[in-house]
């Protein structure tokens, strides 16, 4: 099976969202963002756009998503947990 972690951000604001993907990513390794998304999946952006993104991989294989959430977890996981069948193969 296939596996894929994503970092992710939802915000209308699709600048404010990558802004807060950088900070964390920043933060956490300590290291210039960009280094990082050379290596990992990050996303941030609207609901709709995220669930795009999400939904390439999965048409692309992926069988198992974890996702990193950035900024406010339940609320993000509420958000994802409502639209899951449009993450479904």
């Amino acid at each position: 099976s296939t596996a894929l972690y994503l970092t992710l951000a939802i915000d209308a604001d699709g600048k404010r969202a990558d802004e807060a993907i950088n900070t964390y990513l920043e933060n956490y390794y300590n290291v210039p963002s960009q280094l990082m998304r050379k290596i990992q999946a990050c996303f941030g952006g609207p609901l709709d756009e995220v669930l795009a993104f999400v939904r390439g991989y999965v048409d692309a294989g992926a069988q198992h998503v974890v996702i990193r959430v950035v900024g406010d977890h339940g609320q993000v996981l509420e958000q994802l947990a409502a639209n899951r069948d449009q993450l479904k193969s």
